[in-house]
């Protein structure tokens, strides 16, 4: 996909997201207003959950520092349900470029998790079964990874910390183990905010992955008008050109995204 690609979704995903909203404001007065961290929409408490539709653009889809598209944009969108009792499940889908003859061109995720709140902590467990629907079985890129995240709250510092476990990692790689902190802070009432990250990978069959054990790290500004997210975010990994010839370096993310629906 092109630059000019990501510039024309950006403008349809801004202009269903201006539709819905003048839609939310002529039936629902009380619609949260604008610069909130979160897209709100005003929804009836449902015993059965609530679902909801996010869509994303961005300029390039990096993972743990890692490009997936090849250094290209990325169109992405999810639906998910999720019920007052912190039961939450959904779809999530994403175009992908591994460079290889094509052999993979989307990635399917498939989760189910549980959110609660407990001694001052936000907790969050979860499964996620990643695939690519296309791809040579050979290849062995499927996999499934077992989270847990705890975050916090401090003023006006949100933190999260993240463990990310891999029995059979990506092309047959043995266990892996992600680990990430990051930090978010609103700018009082001005949507602005500011956030951070660092990462740390390790990989049992670093010959098989690719690359060995390694960090990575990103410092972004975000932004919301009318209950569009933007994000800016400078990313980079402790990989060497040698290590990793292509979509490790260095780079500036552009991310545009828009949530419809779900609980109030």
């Amino acid at each position: 996909m092109s630059f000019r690609g990501l510039v024309a979704a950006t403008a349809v995903l801004c202009f269903i997201s201006h539709a819905a909203l003048a839609q939310q404001e002529t039936a629902s007065p009380g619609h949260p207003a604008a610069g909130e961290a979160k897209a709100e929409e005003t929804a009836v408490a449902s015993p059965y959950g609530n679902f909801s539709i996010t869509l994303t653009a961005t300029t390039d889809y990096r993972d743990r520092g890692m490009s997936q598209t090849d250094e290209k944009p990325a169109i992405q969108g999810s639906i998910d349900w999720a019920h007052d009792s912190g039961i939450y499940a959904g779809v999530w889908a994403s175009n992908v470029d591994f460079n290889d003859s094509h052999e993979a061109i989307y990635e399917l995720d498939t989760y189910v998790g549980y959110a609660t709140e407990w001694a001052g902590f936000e907790w969050d467990f979860m499964v996620n079964g990643i695939f690519y629907p296309g791809a040579s079985d050979a290849l062995d890129y499927d996999l499934v990874e077992f989270s847990t995240a705890v975050g916090r709250s401090f003023d006006i510092v949100n933190t999260k910390a993240t463990v990310i476990y891999t029995p059979d990692n990506s092309g047959d790689s043995g266990t892996g183990v992600y680990g990430k902190f990051q930090a978010d802070a609103p700018i009082k009432e001005t949507g602005f905010g500011v956030t951070g990250s660092f990462g740390h990978q390790y990989v049992d069959d670093k010959a098989r992955y690719g690359v060995g054990s390694y960090n990575d790290w990103s410092l972004g500004a975000t932004y919301t008008w009318q209950d569009i997210d933007f994000k800016l975010e400078y990313i980079d990994t402790n990989l060497s050109k040698t290590q990793c010839p292509d979509g490790c370096s260095a780079t500036a993310v552009f991310t545009v995204s828009h949530k419809f629906g779900g609980a109030e």
